[in-house]
């Protein structure tokens, strides 16, 4: 499949996100919230440790 045809794909799977939260049940929601957190949280610790070869995190906050 090409560029061109895989825009409809994404607007599909955006909107399905969209309309998710307001389909299940409000713990479900706090719990994918927290997975998005951690992953968000992980994804930093990967680049700050990984790439960037800081292995101190206090200084990596500064």
């Amino acid at each position: 499949m090409n560029q061109l045809n895989r825009w409809p794909v994404w607007v599909i799977f955006g909107l399905g996100l969209i309309v998710l939260p307001f389909l299940i049940k409000d713990f479900r929601v706090f719990q994918l919230s927290l997975m998005l957190i951690y992953a968000i949280a992980l994804l930093g610790l990967n680049i700050l440790t990984g790439y960037g070869g800081q292995i101190s995190l206090g200084h990596g906050a500064f």
